[in-house]
């Protein structure tokens, strides 16, 4: 016959009584609670805390008076090795959310993507009026010439067209994001460039 020490027993029987008092800090954030759980929109005191597997939620109370469960914030980190063994997004990854210097990014399996970025659009506008020599003709954009500050957020895809009063063409014109340009070949033509910057991501 085998015998169990009492203190064994008593110790088992202890973590259970434990974890059914605690259950409710740690599942059914959304779902039905059943007892010692909590969910979303249920009575709750000092500070309880719940989450299963899509949401999270905390106690509006931070001590003894009554309060009711809320979906809660959630804070996220940057990915460090260790414990990972590389910071790089691969396919172990895919899905995962972080917080950099540089803002919010997700994993899609093989880069790490900027979360919630919307790029930066101007298009910035210049009359050369008419000049009397042929040949490149360069500007140096102001704020006053774009619809949407300086293009100076990194780097961008310009599209130009030049209308001349007689008609538009791509061909003899140029773009930085510092300047615009356009070749003269009438000299008694006016000479107006537009160019739509458009932010790379």
């Amino acid at each position: 016959m085998h015998r169990f020490p009492i203190l064994s027993v008593l110790s088992f029987t202890a973590v259970v009584l434990m974890l059914l008092l605690t259950s409710g800090s740690r599942t059914f954030a959304q779902t039905t609670p059943t007892a010692w759980e909590k969910s979303v929109g249920t009575n709750c005191t000092n500070s309880s805390a719940a989450s299963d597997f899509d949401a999270i939620a905390q106690c509006t109370s931070t001590g003894d008076a009554a309060g009711t469960m809320q979906k809660a914030p959630l804070f996220v980190g940057t990915v460090t090795s260790p414990p990972y063994v590389s910071t790089v997004c691969d396919s172990s990854k895919a899905g995962m959310i972080q917080y950099t210097a540089s803002g919010f990014q997700g994993c899609n399996g093989s880069s790490w993507i900027a979360l919630g970025v919307v790029p930066h659009v101007t298009k910035c506008v210049y009359d050369y009026g008419v000049s009397g020599t042929t040949g490149w003709k360069s500007h140096t954009w102001v704020a006053s010439n774009c619809s949407n500050g300086l293009p100076n957020k990194g780097t961008y895809s310009c599209i130009m067209a030049v209308n001349t009063g007689t008609g538009s063409s791509l061909s003899d014109a140029s773009c930085n994001t510092a300047a615009g340009g356009v070749y003269v070949i009438d000299t008694s033509t006016n000479y107006n460039l537009s160019v739509l910057y458009v932010q790379e991501m």
